[in-house]
């Protein structure tokens, strides 16, 4: 059972990254860590793996297509949906643009 607990916990671990602050405050990057050294984190559609964990807003976000809908995006996530190439019709089906009309009686 304990080994259970610890595969889920190390796949939880590794399935999200971590969003960074530098010390001195400034912005928190999740979604786009190249300031820092690291990446630009970003996936079309939705993907449960594109999560990042936000420590300073204590707060799981995401930086996938999907999060616009759900409402869970990253903070950053604005900056990085052009250089990612989302939004724009590159996917498959593009979320954006999608409505929903009422249906007739």
């Amino acid at each position: 059972m304990v080994f259970v607990i610890a595969l889920n916990f190390l796949f939880f671990a590794l399935a999200y990254g971590a969003c960074v602050q530098n010390e001195e405050g400034g912005p928190v990057q999740c979604c786009d860590q190249r300031e820092t050294g690291g990446f630009l984190h970003c996936c079309e559609g939705r993907n449960s793996s594109c999560g990042m964990e936000d420590f300073v807003h204590n707060t799981l976000c995401f930086c996938d297509e999907f999060c616009e809908t759900a409402g869970d995006c990253c903070i950053d996530f604005e900056d990085v949906k052009e250089p990612c190439g989302l939004g724009n019709g590159k996917c498959g089906v593009d979320v954006f643009s999608i409505r929903v009309s009422p249906l007739s009686p």
